[in-house]
């Protein structure tokens, strides 16, 4: 900074001598005091881990944003996606509307050639017709088998390059039964309350899984709880999605996402109005 430089601040530790310098006096900091922020960054759910990575002195709803961009494992998926995908989660998580828009995305990109969707779910009404239905609009094969017959249903369609296959929704502790060469990838529902995401995260902790879709990220007040379960999971986010609108395709998430697909216009005010004056 050169000889003109101003010392603001000097301190000791561990050995080490830390100094703070600028070329010019800073304007009186007239932020709240780091107490605050953090009682209300607490009020609107960010976890003791996450605020335990911003700086000593936060100031800018920015420094907040940038810690959850850091936090959340984030894993675009592979373009062309190719393999054999089951998606796995809760009832009315939206695995049927996912399945389909990666169906129709991979449609719209590279042809109807080479995909094949399995629709599994006879517990429910209807709950195979939405996949068959799509199937034929797309113009791609189309299997509806129960659960056991999976591996069959693999054997014969071994050619193809991308399979999804669509699952009946997860109750109590019966878990989907792992299938060879499938990779599970479990849907998240956004809106659900943080109780029940921790509630879905132990049920699925010793189940293999891939990569997690967070949907309904529209009828979510606050993404900042997922952030936290996402950044404790470990498990890595795929894609992020919206709710029922099959013309909406899933977001791919990559690093740094959490600023702007896992934040809500909610909780981008919010920040903004600790750091407000």
């Amino acid at each position: 900074l050169g000889p003109d430089a101003l010392i603001l601040e000097q301190r000791s530790e561990g050995g080490r001598v830390e100094v703070l310098a600028a070329l010019e006096a800073p304007e009186q900091d007239t932020g709240p005091a780091r107490e605050r922020v953090v009682a209300r960054l607490r009020e609107l759910g960010l976890g003791s881990a996450l605020i335990a990575r911003l700086p000593s002195r936060p100031k800018r709803a920015e420094d907040v944003l940038e810690v959850l961009a850091g936090a959340v494992p984030c894993a675009p998926p592979p373009e062309p996606l190719c393999g054999h995908f089951r998606l796995v989660g809760p009832p009315g998580a939206g695995k049927t509307t996912a399945l389909i828009k990666l169906a129709a995305s991979r449609v719209l990109r590279y042809g109807r050639f080479g995909t094949l969707l399995i629709a599994t779910d006879r517990s429910r009404l209807a709950g195979c017709e939405q996949v068959a239905s799509s199937a034929e609009l797309l113009g791609v094969e189309y299997v509806e088998c129960p659960e056991h017959a999976v591996p069959e249903v693999l054997a014969r369609y071994r050619h193809m390059q991308l399979v999804l296959i669509d699952s009946a929704g997860v109750r109590g502790d019966a878990l989907p039964v792992a299938v060879d060469g499938v990779d599970d990838l479990l849907v998240v529902p956004s809106m659900w309350q943080t109780a029940a995401l921790r509630r879905l995260r132990r049920q699925f902790l010793d189940h293999p899984i891939r990569g997690l879709v967070l949907t309904h990220t529209d009828q979510a007040e606050t993404l900042l709880e997922c952030a936290n379960l996402l950044s404790e999971w470990g498990c890595p986010l795929w894609w992020t999605g919206q709710s029922g609108d099959l013309a909406v395709e899933l977001e791919p998430a990559a690093a740094g996402a959490v600023v702007t697909g896992l934040t809500t216009p909610f909780d981008r005010s919010s920040l903004a109005s600790i750091f407000a004056g």
